[in-house]
């Protein structure tokens, strides 16, 4: 059964560009135009945070919720805003960022932080410092739509155009047989598998074997 949660239409003619259910099952809700709005399903009300709050752009497209149950979000123009619960705390290109256009925040089980950035790869966040990987040191200069991590550890990045590639001891490594997919969301399946959803390559399921990859897609 499908039903408005809106009421009162407080997501009315809102674009909605992610959506995070935290551990209270409550929904964050990334906008382009209108920062996070943050429904809380036992009170069924709605908050909004925005630049009037002090994030740091309205334009938000990813959203996470770290081990310390604190929130960052991936802002368009505004750098990454970590959400202290009261307050913002912004990282940009002034505090190392690679670049302030975001696209994609994943915390990993080193409590890495990584960012993908608009053309500049990924940036990593940890003990205080960004390290940017881009074209110039072992990556890419592209677009990373979305991040995930493998069981065993390994960092999967999906690129805008430039295929699937992973992050795994401590170098880069293209996925063959996916070089041109456009890639929308990855992310890891109960059983371990990696899903990718791509625009116009249908869906994609890797799964790892030790040292290989079986690919299968649909579409």
């Amino acid at each position: 059964e499908y039903f408005r949660v809106d009421l009162q239409l407080e997501l009315y003619r809102k674009t909605v560009l992610d959506i995070y259910v935290d551990d209270a099952d409550n929904l964050w809700i990334a906008t382009l135009r209108s920062g996070v709005v943050q429904y809380d399903q036992s009170a069924k009300t709605f908050t909004t945070l925005s630049e009037s709050e002090g994030l740091s752009n309205n334009h938000v497209r990813s959203i996470l919720q770290d081990n310390t149950r604190q929130f960052w979000f991936g802002t368009s123009g505004g750098g990454v805003c970590q959400f202290l619960g009261k307050q913002f705390a912004t990282f940009d290109t002034r505090s190392g960022l690679a670049g302030n256009f975001i696209y994609s925040v994943m915390r990993d089980s080193k409590n890495r932080l990584w960012i993908g950035n608009s053309q500049r790869g990924v940036s990593v966040y940890q003990s205080g410092r960004f390290e940017n990987f881009s074209g110039d040191n072992g990556f890419l200069n592209v677009k990373v739509k979305s991040i995930a991590e493998d069981r065993n550890g390994t960092i999967w990045f999906g690129t805008d155009g430039s295929g699937v590639h992973i992050y795994k001891n401590e170098e880069f490594q293209a996925i063959e047989g996916l070089r041109g997919v456009y890639v929308k969301q990855i992310k890891r399946g109960p059983k371990g598998n990696i899903w990718i959803a791509t625009a116009g390559n249908g869906l994609i399921k890797i799964e790892p074997q030790n040292d290989n990859y079986v690919i299968t897609k649909w579409g």
